[in-house]
C-alpha cells in the first residue's frame, strides 16, 4: 500500500512450487513478491509480515535497506483467545 495515497499498489496470492518444506513456503512466497516489486522500480521503504523466523533471517541479509516490520495481530489474537 502506498502510505501517502492510502492505494494498495499490488496484490498477489502465490502458489509456491518445488519447495519441499512447507515452512519454507511462506519464506519463498516473500522473496518472489519483493522480487517482483523492486524489479518494477518501485521503492519499498517497510515491510510487514507475520513472525516468520526465516523471512526475518532473510530480509536483514537480502534486503537491509527495507525496515521490516512484524505484523502484531497473530499476537494479539493469541492473546485475546487466552
Amino acid at each position: 500500500m502506498d502510505e501517502i495515497t492510502g492505494k494498495i499498489i499490488d496484490f498477489s496470492r502465490a502458489q509456491v512450487y518445488g519447495v519441499s518444506l512447507s515452512n519454507a513456503i511462506e519464506n519463498e512466497g516473500c522473496q518472489r513478491y519483493l522480487n517482483k516489486v523492486i524489479s518494477q522500480n518501485i521503492k519499498i521503504r517497510s515491510f510487514a509480515t507475520d513472525r516468520h523466523t526465516k523471512i526475518t533471517a532473510e530480509m536483514r541479509k537480502k534486503y537491509p535497506s527495507i525496515i521490516h516490520q512484524c505484523d502484531v495481530w497473530p499476537c494479539q489474537n493469541g492473546l485475546l483467545k487466552s
